[in-house]
């Protein structure tokens, strides 16, 4: 072997330490590179993400409070359940608070936006990954300022939510899906935003100030930081994302089911209902036991002429010769010389609480009325099974002069009943979207057609019925022949 052949073999055959030494370098610069990946791509991904993640619990918490405070709003609304609070405005130098005051808080049924008041729902500072306060905007109907003259179930929002393009629309194609609230994590300034401090030390707080504009943007001819002036209008909102560079605003909506399913099932709703449901067949007892002939009123229009008419207490107006339809608060066709079922004028000083008059307020659309051919003006009859009521699984198998219903919650197949929104039309027109089996079946035109009311079991020709839970609510008003008087019966007599 020539001496330049052993010193080329002696440079391939290293040493093993020297090899070993080389793999650890080649270790360390896969690790080191690995790492450098890491810190540029994954960390900042995973930073990105938790900060995210604080903005939807902020979120998530914050709408927590407003349903929380829904749900208990009876205890400072005199029984209207269902109210959201007016946001935060400062217009008192409040920091947090809901400013109820009747000419800040925009007109009834005018949607309104500004911060989300905090500290009236008794809630901790709570920030946005930019530490920024969130904001919040309200339909016109659920704001606890200016009330709405009926709010329930099925009381739309006003609210309309657009993808980050301003185009797509994601909420609020139909009066049904809008929300009735929104929160609204408002993010870093974006160009033009001046978030100064408010002159006076009114943010102590929060900082900044309560120019929408400087904390909402506005893309696709939708500027979330407007509020829209006209009653009983769709507000629009669009929501995008943190690291949106057009709009940074992130929405998280509220709906009404979110408040109402929770409510209308609960032990101090159907209290309530009841004790309602008492107080209005006092009435009625009343009312008969005063006429002239011992008559019973007539019931009220199923449909109302327009839309809006819902809403009104008066345009519940009875009507000669209707047996069957909504509970009326007009009474003047009756022959009774009153106006008003509910009133003191009926009802006697105190006869219906204050409590129970607002609570009536909301629901009156769920009330309806049957009352008996024998005992309907101008001359009533004896009862007997041919010409007065019956209700199903009443042990006594009593002849009832009328019947009152409450109409429980809406069932998953039957359609909203939504009547008044811009585009609803009358959805409360149809008798059957409140009532279940014969109670909703016997209704013929303002007549009934049989006079046995309640659960009927295997009704025929009822649509959908066998997939509804029976939920209606009922008092009997029942006439003393020995005495001479109407009584009510709580339940009808069912067990």
């Amino acid at each position: 072997m020539s001496v330049t052949s052993e010193r080329c073999a002696d440079k391939m055959l290293l040493p093993k330490n020297q090899r070993g030494a080389a793999l650890m370098l080649l270790l360390l610069v896969i690790i080191v590179g690995g790492l450098a990946f890491y810190l540029s791509v994954v960390d900042p991904l995973k930073y990105q993400n938790r900060r995210q993640r604080s903005t939807q619990q902020a979120l998530a918490e914050a709408k927590r409070s407003l349903i929380g405070f829904a749900l208990t709003s009876y205890r400072n609304d005199a029984e209207r359940y269902g109210f959201l609070p007016c946001p935060d405005l400062n217009t008192f130098g409040s920091e947090g608070a809901m400013d109820n005051g009747p000419t800040h808080c925009g007109q009834t049924n005018i949607t309104k936006i500004g911060r989300l008041p905090w500290y009236s729902l008794l809630m901790d500072l709570t920030t946005d990954e930019n530490s920024e306060c969130l904001w919040y905007v309200v339909s016109g109907n659920y704001k606890r300022a200016n009330k709405g003259a009926l709010l329930n179930q099925d009381t739309p929002g006003m609210l309309q939510v657009f993808a980050s393009d301003g185009a797509t629309m994601l909420l609020g194609a139909t009066p049904a899906d809008r929300p009735v609230a929104a929160v609204i994590s408002v993010g870093r300034p974006m160009a033009g935003q001046q978030r100064y401090a408010e002159p006076g030390g009114r943010t102590p707080v929060c900082g900044g100030n309560y120019d929408a504009a400087n904390y909402l943007e506005s893309v696709g001819g939708i500027n979330n930081a407007d509020e829209n002036a006209a009653v009983n209008q769709i507000h629009r909102i669009v929501s995008g994302s943190t690291q949106n560079l057009a709009i940074n605003d992130v929405v998280l909506p509220i709906y009404r089911q979110e408040i109402f399913d929770v409510l209308v099932n609960s032990q101090q709703f159907t209290l309530a209902i009841n004790g309602l449901m008492n107080d209005i067949a006092a009435c009625l007892v009343r009312f008969g036991n005063a006429h002239v002939n011992n008559a019973l009123p007539w019931a009220a229009p199923i449909a109302m002429t327009a839309v809006d008419d819902y809403a009104s207490n008066s345009k519940y107006d009875d009507e000669n010769s209707r047996y069957f339809g909504r509970l009326p608060y007009q009474i003047n066709d009756s022959g009774s010389g009153l106006l008003a079922l509910l009133e003191d004028s009926n009802c006697g000083v105190g006869g219906v609480s204050e409590a129970n008059k607002q609570l009536y307020d909301d629901w009156k659309d769920h009330f309806f009325y049957i009352v008996a051919h024998a005992k309907a003006p101008p001359v009533p009859v004896n009862c007997t099974a041919a010409n007065c009521l019956q209700y199903q699984d009443d042990a006594a198998l009593r002849n009832y002069s009328a019947v009152l219903l409450f109409a429980g919650p809406r069932h998953a197949n039957v359609a909203p009943r939504i009547a008044g929104a811009p585009d609803a039309g009358d959805g409360k027109a149809d008798i059957m979207q409140y009532l279940e089996s014969a109670n909703f079946s016997n209704y013929n035109g303002g007549d009934y057609s049989a006079s046995l009311f309640g659960n009927v079991p295997a009704l025929p020709g009822v649509p959908g019925d066998a997939a509804r839970v029976y939920n209606d609510m009922a008092i009997c008003i029942e006439y003393d022949s020995v005495n001479s008087v109407y009584l009510s019966v709580p339940n009808c007599g069912v067990p």
